[in-house]
């Protein structure tokens, strides 16, 4: 009897551990959507403002600049 508690207990805790990596996994990867999801919207409003005209891609606030 002992010795089934054990191992149920030792199962249990197992997969408790492994449920609260995969949370912190499903965190991280969350994590790096926002940053991701930042990053291209910067992008995609500087595209947007070359391609209108309202900033030069070669002037004073294109690549290089500075």
């Amino acid at each position: 009897m002992c010795l089934d508690v054990a191992i149920a207990g030792a199962v249990t805790e197992f997969e408790f551990n492994g449920y609260q990596r995969i949370e912190r996994e499903i965190e991280h990867l969350g994590f790096l959507a926002h940053e991701l999801r930042n990053a291209l919207g910067t992008v995609k409003m500087s595209i947007e403002l070359i391609k209108d005209g309202t900033v030069g891609f070669g002037g004073k606030h294109g690549p290089g600049a500075g």
